[in-house]
């Protein structure tokens, strides 16, 4: 902290400071006849010149490079060799002759084969009809072997006669055996065996033959020409 001593006094005619015009000349007078012209080039400006104009040549050179780069070189000549082109025409032969096409074969046309049928047959194999009864010839007639048989349609009375001398006395003697009034003496016999036979529907049906099994049989067939169910009745030899 300045004393009071120190204390500036504010009041005082303040120091010139800046120098007067008389002296500022006497002062550029001595600093002018002191100066001596000072040489252009001096070592220190010899050598940054020769430095500066190598790193001037060293870019100068870059550039050129990087110009030459890229700057696209124009196309080197091409040398061409004088070349002869000889044409050589050659005969063409003339096409081969194509031999003459073989004959056409006739086409055959196979027949259309036929969807297989879809129909099914049945075969129903009915009953063969009955053969018509063959009578055979009535024998020779010998005395005392006659038989015959009689019957009614309307009561279904039936009459047997055997061992009569005629055929008459035989087939009289059936239809008084039968004892009804629309009786008939139907089959006759001489040596032989007769029979008879009845459907159910009331045909009628009667035959002769040298066996019983044989006179039966020839009744059921001519029973059945005209009726169904038939059986045999009866039968008699003589």
């Amino acid at each position: 902290m300045p004393t009071h001593d120190e204390v500036p006094n504010f009041h005082q005619a303040p120091t010139e400071l800046a120098p007067s015009a008389d002296a500022t000349e006497t002062n550029l007078a001595w600093s002018l006849a002191d100066e001596e012209p000072e040489p252009k080039w001096t070592p220190h400006r010899i050598t940054a010149g020769a430095l500066a104009a190598s790193l001037t040549a060293i870019g100068a050179a870059g550039v050129v490079a990087a110009i030459q780069l890229h700057t696209p070189s124009a196309p080197k000549p091409e040398s061409r060799s004088s070349e002869t082109t000889t044409v050589t025409t050659l005969a063409t032969p003339p096409p081969p002759i194509a031999p003459p096409p073989p004959a056409a074969e006739p086409e055959v046309t196979k027949p259309a084969e036929s969807p297989p049928s879809t129909v099914t047959t049945v075969i129903v194999q009915t009953p063969a009809p009955p053969s018509a009864v063959v009578v055979p010839p009535q024998p020779a007639p010998t005395v005392g072997n006659w038989g015959a048989i009689a019957f009614s349609r309307y009561t279904g009375n039936v009459g047997y006669t055997q061992y009569f001398p005629t055929r008459f006395a035989a087939e009289t003697a059936a239809v008084s055996q039968c004892a009804a009034f629309d009786c008939v003496a139907v089959v006759h016999f001489s040596n032989a065996c007769g029979a008879i036979a009845q459907g159910i529907d009331l045909t009628w049906g009667w035959g002769w033959d040298a066996t019983p099994f044989g006179a039966q049989s020839a009744a059921i067939a001519s029973c059945s020409t005209a009726g169904i169910g038939c059986r045999p009745l009866g039968w008699i030899c003589s």
